[in-house]
């Protein structure tokens, strides 16, 4: 039912940005941003590296392409990370808040 995204960004203001509209839209539930992560990775031919953040999302699976499609048209990459990733196990409470959470979503006038 639930997953999490993983969403790589050049700079806090993209993971700010990014994070701001998704919200709004009710796309997710919560978005977490990571401090400076170096990442490295093939690109063009050639090993490459830069100093990124990562969005952590949590959101449900059903919205998973809605909210790729939003993130991709925000996103600044020619090939933005999008994955998601099944939960294994979730804390009761939290998964309760989730629950909540995205039911509003689908009451949301944004949506």
């Amino acid at each position: 039912m639930f997953v999490v995204v993983f969403v790589t960004v050049p700079s806090l203001k993209v993971a700010n940005s990014i994070s701001k509209a998704i919200l709004s839209k009710r796309l997710c539930a919560c978005v977490s941003i990571t401090q400076d992560v170096h990442s490295f990775f093939w690109w063009q031919g050639r090993i490459d590296n830069a100093k990124e953040r990562i969005l952590i999302i949590k959101t449900k699976k059903s919205l998973f392409k809605r909210l790729a499609r939003q993130i991709t048209k925000l996103h600044p990459y020619d090939v933005p990370e999008i994955i998601a990733v099944s939960l294994v196990g979730i804390n009761k409470d939290y998964a309760a808040w989730l629950k909540k959470e995205m039911a509003a979503e689908e009451r949301s006038e944004y949506v």
